[in-house]
């Protein structure tokens, strides 16, 4: 039988250890700098523009706009996007979550760490090697590689799989997440607690659950906040 532990604390990655925007920046600079080299438009000018159209809420068919836009006839969107998707980014997490990270390390008897993530598998794990973060979390895990897209949030298979590698209760376990359209919903229902840290500047920060089964039990502003609420679950 796996050893008891006292607490399972596991958190989501964009949005909650690191600002997804830097990600997409990031991706949006690379793809600028082979744009420029394919044709006449300067970096700073492509940049300018994914920016923009980011800024205006476009995001599923920005490479497509842009292309039509710079009408760039030798460049096709399917280059971008992996381009984008494979890219190696400079990444740093947000300085309370790496406080509350050093902190609950301190204690490995007490909270053992984990990390839940959706998407491209070589995606999200470039974005965790730029954030030099494995040292933290006894179980990554990038739900793609469980078999599919179908495996993402709110699927609970992910949750029910932690909890039962490691031998622990739901009541004994909390989730840590930023996007209120998804990310609690499979938790909420197996019983595990739920936090959602909001800040202004993330993608999800200005939506709300619009049913009560999809809210976070907790809402916090810093990942420096969620120690107390940590410590009194895990008592």
């Amino acid at each position: 039988m796996v050893r008891k532990i006292a607490c399972l604390v596991v958190l989501d990655l964009d949005d909650t250890i690191f600002p997804e925007i830097d990600f997409i920046l990031s991706g949006f600079f690379e793809v600028s700098r082979y744009i420029s080299q394919k044709s006449h438009y300067e970096v700073d000018y492509i940049y300018q523009k994914l920016s923009t159209l980011f800024n205006n809420n476009i995001r599923n068919n920005t490479f497509d706009i842009l292309i039509e836009d710079l009408q760039l006839s030798n460049i096709q969107v399917q280059e971008l996007v992996e381009l984008y998707r494979n890219h190696k980014p400079v990444l740093k997490p947000w300085e309370d979550a790496l406080f509350l990270l050093d902190y609950l390390s301190k204690y490995p008897n007490k909270f053992t760490l984990c990390l839940i993530s959706d998407g491209i598998v070589l995606q999200q794990k470039n974005k965790i090697k730029a954030l030099k973060i494995e040292q933290y979390f006894k179980k990554i895990i990038i739900t793609d590689e469980l078999g599919g897209i179908e495996y993402r949030k709110p699927n609970p298979f992910v949750f029910n799989l932690l909890l039962d590698q490691f031998n622990i209760s739901s009541s004994q376990s909390i989730y840590i997440a930023d996007n209120p359209l998804k990310d609690f919903i499979a938790p909420n229902e197996i019983g595990m607690h739920t936090m959602r840290i909001k800040k202004a500047e993330g993608i999800y920060a200005k939506f709300e659950a619009p049913s009560e089964y999809m809210k976070a039990q907790i809402t916090i502003t810093s990942l420096d906040q969620a120690i107390q609420a940590i410590e009194r679950i895990c008592t």
